[in-house]
Formats: structure tokens, sequence, C-alpha cells
């Protein structure tokens, strides 16, 4: 079923299909389906409702043909009218632990499946707030086999700051639960961070800068198709936290630098960053901190006295479709830069 409900430690009423064949009287029932069980935890949160996605648009839930054989086990063929969804609901919001130790498990029954580009969860708490996170590997699910996920960290939405601007501004990166917070690193135009950043492991090419496979108005480039803005399903602020957020222009990037003062050697607990005040009127009293985050290259931090966050757009369609561009900050500077697509870099959010 696209719709599945909540039950403590195991799966909802009615989500688990079983079928039998006998020659007899003995009917000797065997699941048609496997299980994908997540760990979540945070602090003060209270979930309503998880959705469950591939990457691939894998089809999940819905019509199906189930196969089974006198003494065999049943296989699964999911229709075309099958759909890319399942919806698992608490019908009364569920407090989660607060630890990694003291998680909670949410059950899904899923049709045998490989997810060839990983999964997308959103977790909607009882106050409507959305929290996204996607994984980017291969992920089997096996008939009548339990596959537990490590513990994850449900983080609430951040924090909004209103600068007077034309967008407002999450208050911490994503993947961070406070400003000082380093988050995840992102290639540009994927949505789940990895383990090595490299342009043998970016989504978006074949190997090489010289062949890319999406956002590419250069010829000598790979495949053109004109494209130099983020798609909204390439967003990962929107795959995080939902279909108001996104990540910002290249406009909104030099509106903020242009209207805010900047506070050099700027530190939040600890951690060097640096501070913008908004100039506007009537915003004065407000400011948003980024922190020096530097840049995953391979398997490495690198630019340790930088931060870079991605923007939306590649800057240099033609000439170099291979850079996109990031808000770049020293404990001292702040500008408008390029860096290789493949690299990884912290997101700052915005909304209307």
């Amino acid at each position: 079923p696209a719709a599945q409900t909540y039950s403590a430690d195991s799966f909802g009423l009615g989500a688990n299909t079983m079928v039998a064949v006998t020659d007899g009287n003995n009917l000797q029932f065997k699941n048609a389906c496997g299980y994908l069980m997540f760990k979540l935890y945070g602090t003060g949160v209270k979930v309503k409702s998880i959705i469950l996605r591939g990457n691939d648009n894998e089809k999940i839930a819905g019509e199906a043909t189930i196969t089974m054989s006198l003494g065999g086990t049943p296989t699964v063929s999911m229709s075309g009218s099958a759909t890319e969804e399942i919806v698992l609901t608490c019908t009364d919001a569920v407090t989660i632990g607060t630890t990694s130790e003291t998680y909670t498990e949410f059950w899904f029954a899923i049709p045998p499946v490989t997810f060839t580009n990983g999964i997308t969860i959103r977790v909607i708490d009882e106050k409507g707030n959305a929290f996204g996170k996607s994984t980017s590997s291969p992920l089997e699910i096996v008939r009548s086999y339990a596959k537990k996920m490590a513990p994850l960290s449900v983080q609430t939405i951040p924090d909004v700051v209103d600068l007077g601007l034309s967008v407002k501004w999450a208050a911490w990166d994503l993947g961070a639960v406070a400003p000082e917070d380093f988050g995840d690193y992102f290639a540009w135009g994927e949505i789940a961070p990895k383990d090595e950043y490299s342009w043998a492991t970016y989504a978006w090419c074949n190997g090489s800068e010289n062949s890319l496979t999406k956002y590419n108005k250069g010829n000598s480039y790979g495949v053109v198709d004109n494209k130099s803005v983020l798609d909204a399903e390439d967003d990962a602020a929107r795959a995080y936290l939902g279909s108001e957020w996104r990540m910002p222009t290249y406009d909104e990037y030099q509106e903020l630098i242009a209207n805010c003062t900047m506070e050099s050697y700027a530190s939040l607990n600890g951690v060097p960053g640096l501070r913008l005040t908004s100039k506007k009127e009537g915003y004065t009293d407000k400011s948003i901190f980024f922190p020096i985050t530097g840049v995953m290259d391979g398997q490495e931090l690198v630019l340790t006295t930088d931060g870079c966050f991605w923007g939306n757009v590649v800057r240099s369609p033609k000439d170099n479709p291979y850079l996109a561009c990031v808000l770049q900050i020293t404990n001292h500077s702040i500008g408008t830069q390029q860096k290789s697509r493949y690299r990884g870099c912290p997101i700052r959010a915005v909304k209307p």
C-alpha cells in the first residue's frame, strides 16, 4: 500500500502482503515484501508522517502481480500504474528518542527493489515542518529481510532571518542544527552528501569536466542541454526542507553583500566566520553568521580558511560550464566566486 500506518517497532497493520500456494489443506504463507527500517532521533521532535521515494522514481506501491509456485518463493512485478511514493502516517504524533542510542524505529513494507541511486525521505512533524534527507548509494530491498538504516538525526527547520531583502535566509546550513555548525557538504546539483568528491563520483558527468551530462551550454564540455540554473529536483535545499526552500541565486548573493555590513574576524561559540548585519531601515538589528567551513575535495577538507556556499547557477555557461557560483567568505572578506562543480560545499537556503 502507498498509505501505511505507524506501529511501534514493526510495520503497520495491512502493510505486509503475504501469499501461499498449496495442493492440500496446509497454507504456508510467505512474505512478498521486504522492509526498510529508519532509526530517527532528535530533540523535541514529534513525527506525524514520513514520505519515502527512490531517487530514480522506482515503483514501490500500488498495483502489482505476485507470482509463486508450489514450494517456491513469491516474486513481485509492479504494474505500470504503480506509484513511486509511500507515506507512513502516525495516527498520534510520535515523540522520537533524543540520541543515536535511544532512536525510534519507523518501518516501511516495500516490494523487493533496488534503489539505484539511493532514496529520499521527508519527515513531517506535528506542526507541518519538513526535514529531508537523501542517500546516493544503491540500496537493495530483499524479500522477507529488514534493511536497517543507520541512526538519523531529524533536525528542525532552520530559524529564518529576515534582513529586509527579497528573500529570507536560513540561520544555518543544510544538515546543521545551529549557525556555527558546518552541516553537510554537497557537490553542485546533487542532493545528498557522500564520502568522496571528485569528477569520478560526480552525478552530472561521465568522469571528467569535459563530459558533462547536464547543465552545459558549451559544445566542448559534453552533452549540451542549454541549462545553467538548477532544476528543482536537483536543489538540495528543496530536497531537505521542502518546496518552499531553495538554493540562492547569484543576484540574491549580490543583494546580500550590497545590503549588509560585514563584521570581520567574527566568531560564534568559538567557531570563526563572518557576520553580516542588515543596513535596511527597520532591520538593522538582524544579522546572519557564516562559519569558515572549508571545501571537500576528494576525501580531504581544503581551503580551510574559507567558507564557500553554493548558489543555484553556472556562472560561465559557455566557457567554463564545469564551474558554479559560490558565496565565498574569509574571516575578513566576502564575494561571489566560482568552484568546480564536483567539489563539496555547504548550502545556505533561502525562502520567499
